[in-house]
């Protein structure tokens, strides 16, 4: 997800990956009057969640660098200022046993990472779900695919 706090925008985006890192999906949304990064990053997790059920798939790592949420999502006792944020994200997980979340470094979802942000930067106001990557960033997907440890 990317957010201007100047605009109070923001934008979130998921990239579905099979097994050997081969693009099969993305989806890109925007959100406008989003008043904080904690609740840009709430919105984006809530639609990615929402978005990949309605896609029925059952067996996800979703690997993301928001590390409060997902330390959040795993250990509740520790972060008692989120848990009234989180309620949703934990029902919409909580009957998805092939679901994991993964802390990643920022690095590792720049793809994605671009695409949320072309909401911001690029003024991309358009949601939608398309196969494969967008045209504009083949090189950077191409070259994720081929990168070392990867996968």
């Amino acid at each position: 997800m990317a957010w201007s706090n100047r605009f109070q925008v923001s934008g979130a985006s998921w990239v579905v990956r099979d097994a050997m890192g081969k693009m099969l999906l993305h989806s890109r949304r925007s959100y406008s009057h989003v008043h904080s990064m904690l609740d840009a990053k709430i919105r984006s997790w809530e639609w990615a969640l929402t978005s990949i059920a309605q896609h029925h798939f059952d067996r996800v790592t979703f690997g993301a660098s928001t590390h409060d949420i997902i330390k959040a999502l795993y250990k509740l006792e520790e972060w008692p200022a989120l848990l009234g944020h989180t309620t949703q994200l934990l029902k919409l997980s909580q009957k998805k046993s092939g679901w994991f979340m993964a802390l990643e470094p920022k690095l590792c979802n720049t793809g994605a990472y671009e695409i949320a942000k072309s909401v911001i930067t690029g003024h991309r106001w358009q949601s939608y779900v398309s196969r494969g990557f967008p045209y504009w960033l083949g090189d950077l997907f191409a070259s994720e695919m081929t990168q070392p440890g990867r996968m």
